[in-house]
């Protein structure tokens, strides 16, 4: 079903980080032999859909739109709200903006768009210069601030954890065990169901307590240790779970 495997790599023909070397190291171990070229020779390509490209959404996401395929955002889906255990609501810049001309309790920001700017904490209006040159009415995720003093990544195939790594903080501090599965059970049950791989990072905050930091799609994601050929697996099955309706 998968043809071609394209990952970009630099001019000189290496990858651009570890993260695109993993993703090699299994899809040529799952029998799929990768392709390396530059980002721009990948979309310069006629796009097909058994061609699987992985690396940054840079790469990804203009490859996949040639096909017609443009996955929605997936940062904040509602079957996951409840394990964020702090507040939570859609805004926008302009609202932010108004909210933070006098320093207030923190909270952190992060776009509607995918990648239109990093999200960030803000505490006072300065936190907002970075967005100055984006629109008043540029939609944003509201979340309340906390502090994690460890952060993992769980990677989930349907409803099973698959993997975990940890990312930041201290890593003898892990997230209650049974918060991953849960979450996962709840979206696969939930009417808008998850893709079919993707990761859930929880993080542990001061107090002791589990909690979701974010959701992320397979499509460009990043591994911080995952077993290679599980890795590639998790991609292709986010990739044909995309495409299906365009295979030939």
């Amino acid at each position: 079903m998968i043809e071609n495997v394209f990952i970009p790599c630099d001019d000189d023909g290496e990858f651009l980080n570890v993260a695109l070397f993993n993703a090699a190291t299994g899809f040529e171990f799952l029998g799929h032999p990768v392709t390396r070229m530059t980002g721009d020779e990948i979309l310069g390509r006629t796009a097909r859909p058994q061609d699987l490209v992985f690396g940054g959404v840079d790469a990804v996401r203009p490859y996949l739109a040639k096909l017609g395929c443009e996955p929605l955002p997936i940062d904040y889906p509602d079957a996951v709200l409840p394990s964020l255990k702090r507040t939570f609501s859609k805004s926008t810049l302009r609202e932010i903006r108004r909210l933070y001309n006098e320093p207030g309790d923190p909270v952190f920001i992060k776009p509607v768009e995918h990648k239109l700017f990093t999200g960030h904490t803000v505490r006072r209006f300065g936190d907002l210069l970075r967005t100055q040159n984006l629109d008043a009415d540029t939609p944003i995720y509201v979340v309340e601030h906390v502090e994690f003093v460890s952060e993992w990544r769980f990677y989930i195939e349907g409803q099973e954890v698959v993997g975990v790594d940890h990312y930041k903080g201290d890593p003898c501090k892990f997230p209650h065990p049974t918060d991953p599965k849960e979450t996962a059970v709840r979206w696969s049950k939930h009417p808008e169901p998850p893709p079919a791989a993707y990761s859930l990072d929880f993080g542990v905050r001061k107090d002791g307590e589990t909690c979701l930091v974010e959701v992320n799609d397979m499509i460009s994601l990043g591994c911080y240790g995952l077993d290679a050929p599980v890795y590639a697996r998790l991609i292709i099955a986010r990739w044909l779970q995309l495409v299906e309706s365009l295979l030939p």
